[in-house]
């Protein structure tokens, strides 16, 4: 038997034996598609890595409350949205010419979880602010909150008058150089962040 045969047998054996593993959970769906439900430590132990027929495995995460599938090099999440987002509002100091770093990653992590890495509640100051839902119905807490190198980093745009020299490590660390003197109230910075 070739060993890919021997491969697409086991990944179709083993999600099988989950599917059968977890049908008891199932005995009260009436319709619908049922996926094994598994938390991440628990989806970490499937034999997907380096089996081209894991890629498009479905499995509900008890952990984060979401659908993920495995696409061939990591789980993804059905919960991460659009892929990109602005990164939150922060302060630069543009008051002193020089050359700076700002950890991008850290500011984001900063205003959407607590300094104990747990998920920010709505009641929560943060950066001297509390929350503020558009839904009371909305979740109380952020899913999918990105490690430094779950992240691209993305500069769309700056006053040129006033920075240059921009660049951005792979962790997220910006460094710039500031000219003081010609900053002006329409001084700006867009950054981006994308999902990889």
């Amino acid at each position: 038997m070739k060993s890919t045969e021997c491969l697409r047998k086991m990944a179709i054996s083993v999600s099988f034996a989950l599917v059968m593993a977890f049908s008891a959970q199932a005995q009260n769906v009436v319709m619908g598609l049922k996926t094994p439900r598994l938390t991440t430590e628990e989806r970490n132990t499937m034999p997907v890595s380096g089996n081209p027929y894991a890629n498009g495995q479905v499995v509900y995460n008890k952990d984060n409350d979401c659908l993920e599938f495995w696409n061939g090099s990591k789980w993804r999440s059905f919960c991460e949205g659009a892929g990109w987002f602005y990164m939150p509002s922060i302060v630069i100091d543009v008051s002193t010419s020089g050359t700076f770093s700002r950890d991008l990653h850290l500011e984001y992590k900063k205003q959407v979880t607590d300094s104990d890495n747990t998920t920010v509640q709505p009641d929560s100051p943060i950066a001297g602010t509390a929350m503020v839902k558009s839904d009371p119905s909305a979740p109380d807490n952020f899913k999918n909150v990105y490690t430094d190198t779950e992240l691209y980093y993305y500069v769309t745009g700056y006053d040129a008058n006033v920075f240059s020299n921009l660049s951005i490590t792979t962790a997220g660390v910006l460094t710039y150089t500031v000219n003081a003197a010609n900053v002006s109230d329409a001084t700006f910075m867009n950054i981006v962040l994308v999902a990889k």
